[in-house]
């Protein structure tokens, strides 16, 4: 059933990252020799905030879970949905005019405003709370009972021409996002003795379909961002957790780049042996326990030796934001099961 929400409690919001800070890392506080959590609504019990289809577009609006909860209340996690290929993908008529466009708005789960009407589709299915939208290329569902959270992507569904073939991303395209993200409080990494980050999940369907465009990856993402930097330098910490071009993906460094929005900035992708041990598997549960602090120190290093953060000290380096989900550029039903999503650090 599709649930058309106009109530001011669901604007748009202001801007990207805007959303609630986790009391955590030095911006609180930590006790010494304890470890504080850094991540706020680990179990969505606050809903989330969809974004549109393009990345620098800030405008939000909120699932709430049929009104079941509380919408005065901010959602802590952002639900990042990027991919807009009615910019890309076109045919003008004779006149000049569009013939054809590619209608991205099927692909859009983002709810209704005071505003505009919305597009996705809200439901149930057992225990949890559902959402996609009208293409069926998306699909995220929650359980606040067990915390648990389904992010499925299906790019079939979205790679298409006008006739409604499966046609493959081309490169300088966008590509499909299915990403959770929230802020991580600005944790000071050399303030800290430990960061531990911790995720049970599950790979529920890994099919592809035609591997033209490029692959399937599970990853979490860091932002580490030098505080002192005048034009806010930073560089992405990736832990890919699954990546189908690899059985043990083997980690690396490059710069970001592919498509117009690209950042360019520095990505360290630390290796799989690192997080879990052997081949991983659809259908197996993993839990990943593992401290990253040396882990970004090492990236550092790796980032300032490729040229990037030539001004920037580690002791200005502080952990600014993360994300989580799918980022698919070829042809793929993708689907993970989450569960135990935690950040942890404990003070010098």
């Amino acid at each position: 059933m599709k649930r058309i929400v106009k109530t001011a409690a669901i604007a748009l919001l202001a801007a990207a990252f805007a959303l609630p800070m986790a009391a955590c890392g030095g911006a609180q506080g930590d006790e010494e020799g304890k470890y504080r959590e850094c991540l706020s609504d680990t179990t969505f019990q606050e809903g989330l905030s969809i974004s549109g289809l393009q990345s620098m577009n800030v405008s939000r609006t909120w699932w709430k879970y049929r009104g079941t909860a509380d919408e005065t209340v901010m959602p802590y996690w952002e639900l990042g949905q990027y991919c807009d290929l009615s910019t890309t993908r076109f045919r003008k008529g004779e006149d000049g005019k569009d013939a054809w466009r590619y209608d991205a708005t099927k692909n859009d789960l983002t709810l209704g405003t005071i505003f505009d009407d919305g597009y996705g589709i809200e439901g149930t299915d057992g225990g949890y709370e559902t959402l996609t939208n009208q293409s069926g290329s998306k699909y995220v569902s929650v359980d606040r009972a067990t915390g648990e959270i389904n992010l499925n992507v299906d790019t079939s569904k979205e790679y298409i021409d006008e006739a409604g073939n499966i046609s493959p991303r081309k490169n300088g395209e966008d590509w499909v996002h299915l990403i959770l993200g929230q802020s991580a409080g600005g944790v000071m990494i050399a303030d800290c003795s430990e960061i531990w980050v911790e995720l049970d999940f599950c790979l529920t369907q890994t099919n592809v379909i035609d591997e033209t465009g490029g692959a399937s990856q599970f990853q979490w993402i860091f932002s580490v961002k030098d505080m002192n930097s005048v034009v806010g330098d930073y560089f992405w910490f990736n832990i890919t957790l699954y990546d189908n071009r690899y059985p043990v993906f083997p980690g690396g460094g490059m710069f970001d780049s592919g498509k117009a929005d690209a950042t360019n900035k520095f990505i360290y992708s630390t290796s799989s042996d690192k997080l879990y041990e052997g081949e991983i598997q659809s259908g197996k549960d993993y839990s990943v326990r593992v401290d990253i602090r040396p882990l970004l120190e090492e990236a550092f290093g790796i980032a300032k030796e490729k040229g990037a953060l030539e001004q920037s000290e580690f002791s200005s380096m502080a952990l600014n934001s993360l994300n989580i989900g799918w980022e698919v550029t070829h042809v793929a039903q993708m689907g993970v099961k989450l569960s135990h999503i935690s950040l942890k650090t404990k003070k010098i």
